[in-house]
C-alpha cells in the first residue's frame, strides 16, 4: 500500500472552488463527529479530495496576510472535526 499523502490516486478532476465547497466536501468525507483516529482507508479519501481541489486565486487571495518577520494563519474554515487554515510565507522564511 502506497502512503495517500506522497502517493495520492487522482479520483476525481480537479475543480476550482472555494473554501465553503471544501468544507462542505470534507464535512460529507467525514460524515459526523470524529471520535477515534481515522481509518487508512478515510485517510486516502481525505488526501484525495483534498488533492483535487484547485481554489480560485480570488478566493484564497483575500485571505493572504504577510509579515516581513514571521508567517501569519488565518483560518477560513471551521468545523468540530477540523480547521482549514491557509499559511502564508514571504519568500526566504522560515518557521
Amino acid at each position: 500500500l502506497q502512503h495517500p499523502i506522497l502517493f495520492p490516486k487522482k479520483e476525481r478532476e480537479s475543480v476550482f472552488t472555494d473554501f465553503g465547497t471544501l468544507v462542505a466536501e470534507l464535512r460529507k468525507e467525514l460524515k459526523g463527529v470524529i471520535t477515534k483516529p481515522q481509518d487508512p482507508a478515510t485517510a486516502e479519501r481525505i488526501t484525495n479530495l483534498l488533492s483535487s481541489f484547485r481554489l480560485n486565486p480570488k478566493e484564497w487571495g483575500q485571505y493572504t496576510h504577510f509579515i516581513g518577520n514571521r508567517y501569519t494563519r488565518t483560518l477560513v474554515g471551521f468545523d468540530p472535526n477540523f480547521a482549514v487554515l491557509l499559511l502564508c510565507w514571504e519568500r526566504g522564511q522560515m518557521s
